[in-house]
């Protein structure tokens, strides 16, 4: 048997209830079955979706999953490329949707034999954005996001994969940042991934910081150049604190009138966040210098 092509790798986490749909997406593909595999690893889901995910695929050629202690999204990914077969492994999410031509486009961009990576278009679904709701966008299929990129195996393999520290954001930008002193890396915006919108209650939207503080600190240590050698600190309440807070007001501005009250809590909300910043960056100053 032929090895396929392309291996398309989902990492999932208590994600029962998305995956289906994202799953049915990448079944629905207008490529050749024969030319692309499936591999969703559950990342210790406690939801119940290794039962799902047990049950659908179990009348499918193509699309396979296995299950693992959890080790972050990260690590997940690595499962999936260390299990992949094809000469291509291309990266989305369990709450994102493929368009039918999106393996054809990440292989049509492959045709140019120079070319180690590739980077698509992420749309949302715009009616259902609001300020308390976790979903991603990037219409210049510029930024290497993980949800909608596609390597070459082995350029991945000499770069040991994702960066496990990273457990929640910033790996895929690691990994970007690596893989372009490798080789050749394009954007290709016909290649197109849904990015669905996702819900956050009150409290979790500022916990939600925390993540965000963890990733970019280690993020700053190990790329210090990009922030002209500033304190780590200093750079991510500027970047992460200050910077991001207006941005986030600015982006759903149109909340002020179509309903003040949400507007109002979501400020309040980021207000949270930064106090929260503020704390962690305080009782972590000592680190920074070293």
């Amino acid at each position: 048997m032929n090895e396929p092509l392309i291996s398309v790798v989902v990492a999932a986490y208590n994600s029962k209830d998305l995956l289906k749909d994202s799953l049915q997406s990448l079944i629905n593909q207008d490529f050749d079955k024969k030319n692309y595999e499936i591999i969703v690893v559950d990342d210790g889901s406690k939801d119940g979706t290794s039962v799902f995910l047990k049950n659908f695929v179990k009348d499918k050629t193509n699309i396979h999953y296995v299950r693992q202690r959890n080790k972050g999204v990260a690590g997940a990914r690595n499962t999936g490329i260390k299990l992949a077969k094809g000469k291509i492994i291309a990266f989305t999410d369990q709450d994102c949707l493929a368009d039918k031509n999106w393996l054809k486009e990440i292989e049509k961009s492959f045709r140019d034999k120079e070319l180690i990576g590739v980077s698509g278009r992420i749309i949302t679904e715009t009616k259902k954005v609001n300020p308390f709701a976790h979903y991603v966008a990037d219409e210049t299929a510029g930024n290497f996001i993980s949800c909608n990129v596609a390597y070459k195996k082995d350029i991945l393999e000499k770069l040991n994969g994702f960066d496990v520290g990273f457990n929640y954001g910033f790996d895929d930008t690691d990994l970007y940042m690596r893989a372009t002193k490798l080789g050749k890396l394009t954007s290709n915006k016909n290649a197109v991934i849904c990015h669905r919108v996702i819900p956050w209650n009150f409290i979790k939207f500022v916990k939600r910081i925390k993540i965000e503080y963890n990733c970019q600190f280690k993020f700053c240590k190990k790329y210090p150049y990009i922030f002209k050698n500033r304190n780590i600190i200093f750079s991510i309440l500027w970047g992460r604190g200050l910077k991001a807070f207006f941005i986030a007001l600015g982006t759903h501005k149109n909340w002020i009138l179509k309903n003040p009250i949400i507007y109002g809590t979501f400020i309040f909300g980021l207000l949270l966040q930064r106090y929260y910043l503020l704390y962690l960056c305080i009782g972590n100053r000592n680190v920074a210098k070293s």
